[in-house]
């Protein structure tokens, strides 16, 4: 994957993890929403504090319009997928 697709990726993951929270009845999603307010409506602690630092490395390479590593996206792409894993 070229660091160009990292951004994507990481919004694919995102919006994955938003998906999965509605699906679990964590949050309810509308378009309007911000990530404060789905960090807010997560069910307990440990997810807020997940959820928030997420919705952090998604504000960063998508909003920020920054392109990342490699080994930065594994990073985050770990950390994405422990939380999916976690909340299936």
């Amino acid at each position: 994957m070229q660091d160009m697709n990292y951004r994507a990726a990481v919004r694919m993951k995102f919006i994955q993890s938003l998906q999965l929270l509605e699906r679990n009845k964590k949050i309810n999603w509308k378009p309007e929403k911000t990530k404060r307010v789905y960090t807010n409506e997560s069910a307990n602690s440990e997810t807020k504090k997940e959820f928030r630092e997420l919705a952090a490395h998604f504000e960063f390479v998508w909003y920020g319009n920054h392109n990342i590593s490699t080994e930065r996206f594994m990073i985050i792409d770990k950390q994405f997928d422990q939380f999916i894993t976690k909340e299936t």
